[in-house]
């Protein structure tokens, strides 16, 4: 293996880091439209969705925001948003788990 196909190598791997780097951008974003179509449909108001990773229940196949939000009567809510994934295409479908409130 001469040094052309080290440079090659090199260049391929640089290529499969781009491109997931994209397609993980482009997840990104079609999941925050989606938040956020979400919360106008239901007249919330986001004050903060962070991405997770990690969560504690549901299966593979979906994205995760943890989600802090105003509603109508002011009232903050805490709460999981789920979004359905498979490859970069997601489903419009979406569903919210609230962090019950011990007051």
């Amino acid at each position: 293996m001469g040094w052309k196909f080290w440079i090659l190598f090199g260049c391929g791997l640089i290529a499969v880091f781009l491109w997931a780097l994209l397609l993980s951008e482009i997840q990104n974003n079609r999941m925050r439209s989606i938040l956020n179509e979400w919360a106008r449909e239901n007249r919330y108001q986001i004050i903060r969705a962070q991405r997770r990773f990690f969560v504690p229940f549901w299966g593979q196949g979906y994205q995760f925001f943890y989600i802090t939000i105003l509603d109508s009567n002011g009232q903050q809510k805490e709460g999981w948003f789920k979004c359905g994934l498979k490859l970069i295409v997601f489903s419009q479908k979406s569903e919210v788990i609230w962090k019950e409130n011990k007051s």
